[in-house]
């Protein structure tokens, strides 16, 4: 996954894409390594926290813009969290005996996801945030 794909020119949307992309790169890392449970549950978090950071600041941009499909991008926000709190499972204690690779398919489902999102409503969403911006629209403030 390229990090050019997902440049928006808006630094704060560039930098958040960035992170969640590496976290996930590392989970998934992490994971094929076989590294220690507690390791990836830190990075399971971290990226909850990226991601959360990020999406509630998107779902603010498209309320602000008025973007019609924000109800969808919320939802597909939930969906990606979902995605990575199952991967915590699969670490958490007395689940030791789930398969490590139902994890591993699942990071490999999140970058899938990723493609997924900014191909079907992360572009038109940007596109549409960068036409409101253009009329005047002030996110300075967020």
């Amino acid at each position: 996954m390229m990090f050019k794909k997902l440049k928006t020119g808006i630094e704060k949307l560039d930098k958040q894409h960035e992170e969640i992309i590496l976290a996930v790169k590392n989970i998934k890392d992490s994971i094929k390594k076989q590294s220690p449970r507690e390791q990836i549950i830190e990075l399971i978090e971290s990226l909850d926290f990226y991601a959360s950071e990020h999406f509630l600041y998107e779902e603010i941009l498209a309320e602000k813009c008025q973007f019609y499909r924000k109800e969808e991008l919320k939802e597909t926000h939930n969906d990606f969290r979902n995605h990575y709190f199952l991967i915590k499972r699969f670490y958490e204690p007395n689940k030791n005996l789930t398969p490590k690779i139902y994890a591993l398919l699942l990071a490999n489902v999140l970058e899938g996801w990723l493609d997924f999102h900014w191909e079907h409503i992360e572009y038109e969403f940007l596109k549409e945030l960068k036409k409101c911006l253009r009329q005047g629209l002030d996110i300075s403030d967020i």
